[in-house]
């Protein structure tokens, strides 16, 4: 957990940190599969523009989460005293 990834944690929308999870982990192996036929500087600087990709749409998920505000608390099913 990164500081900047506590702003899920503030906003209410911790399951949003699966798509960034997902993303970071999933860009950078795929760009590798498919530069794996290519010389090893090309992989690299394609893992690398994966990583900063991934890292975007991070960035990205946590600013449209913090933009929306805290969600609200659920409702209690029982009425007030």
């Amino acid at each position: 957990m990164s500081p900047i990834s506590r702003g899920l944690l503030l906003s209410g929308r911790e399951e949003r940190k699966l798509i960034a999870d997902i993303t970071c982990l999933v860009l950078p192996i795929t760009a590798l599969y498919l530069a794996s036929g290519r010389p090893m500087l090309v992989a690299i600087a394609c893992f690398s523009a994966a990583s900063v990709i991934a890292f975007v749409v991070y960035y990205v998920v946590i600013v449209k989460a913090l933009q929306k505000g805290p969600r609200s608390p659920v409702a209690s099913s029982d009425p007030p005293h």
